[in-house]
């Protein structure tokens, strides 16, 4: 994964995005699962938070779709690290700690701590958004609605209630496929996790 990746944001950095989308998919309220609150939002708002996805890869600058702040989820924030891109470097974020709960032997809730960051400062979101540039310069690409398990690994590590628009940025088919989940306020994201990294079904 972590060289399919690596290939992605090297090779494609300056690709021409392409989006492939649709109202029923897109925009579609996907199954909830128990336990997680998750609030639609009606068809206008969520058609204008897509139409602003897909304006801001045709016209090669995701800037314009980043909010004031950003948080970048753990999974997404590893990679970034890994990578050790120039451009990612020496960067002004300020470290998040997120709780994830898990079951030990015993059955006793448990919980581990991971690292995520927030991104406010103009520089960092700038290079975030060169980041995410580079994963997403790749065709076929397309907007779909979170599928019910991305949701229970995104309910994981929040402690918000899920509200809608809320988007998965899917590059590729299968087990090589990249989903990066984002979350919005209005047609902004303020935030973004590489969700395929929590398992697939």
């Amino acid at each position: 994964m972590k060289k399919f990746l690596f290939a992605l944001v090297f090779t494609l950095l300056f690709a021409d995005q392409s989006f492939a989308t649709s109202s029923s998919t897109a925009t579609a309220t996907p199954d909830i699962p128990d336990g997680v609150v998750y609030k639609p939002a009606s068809p206008k708002v969520n058609s204008i938070a897509e139409e602003a996805l897909i304006n801001a890869f045709s016209d090669n600058d995701l800037n314009p779709v980043l909010s004031d702040s950003v948080f970048v989820g753990p999974a997404l924030w590893r990679s970034i690290e890994s990578l050790d891109l120039d451009f990612m470097r020496d960067l002004e974020v300020i470290p998040v700690a997120f709780k994830l709960p898990y079951q030990d032997k015993s059955g006793k809730q448990q919980f581990t701590e991971l690292k995520g960051a927030l991104f406010k400062e103009d520089k960092s979101r700038k290079a975030l958004a060169r980041f995410l540039k580079g994963i997403l310069a790749s065709s076929p690409s397309r907007i779909r609605a979170p599928k019910s398990h991305e949701l229970s690994a995104y309910w994981s590590i929040i402690s918000f209630d899920i509200e809608e628009p809320i988007f998965v940025l899917q590059v590729g088919d299968g087990n090589k496929s990249i989903n990066l989940l984002v979350d919005m306020t209005g047609d902004k994201i303020f935030w973004v996790e590489e969700i395929s990294r929590y398992g697939r079904r």
